[in-house]
């Protein structure tokens, strides 16, 4: 799979961020799985935390077949549940 424009600046921005402030954790989100794999080598897996939105909706279709509703209820907003 080749890596378009778009996705090659946001590994150089990802290396970059990185290479300028070690000490601070980095939080990135992705679209795809398969781009953890080619981002996760610029980062520290002891500080970094990078998140697939493609898994996050796979691990709530899970959660929502062992507790229905469950998607529903981390869905909503907050302040529904809040009396008026």
């Amino acid at each position: 799979m080749l890596a378009t424009n778009s996705r090659i600046c946001e590994y150089v921005q990802v290396w970059a961020v990185k290479s300028y402030t070690k000490s601070v954790p980095l939080y990135i989100q992705v679209l795809q799985r398969n781009s953890l794999q080619l981002i996760a080598p610029f980062l520290d897996p002891e500080h970094d935390v990078i998140v697939s939105m493609e898994q996050t909706r796979h691990r709530l279709l899970a959660l929502s077949c062992l507790c229905p509703g469950a998607s529903t209820l981390i869905g909503q907003p907050p302040w529904i549940f809040a009396d008026t």
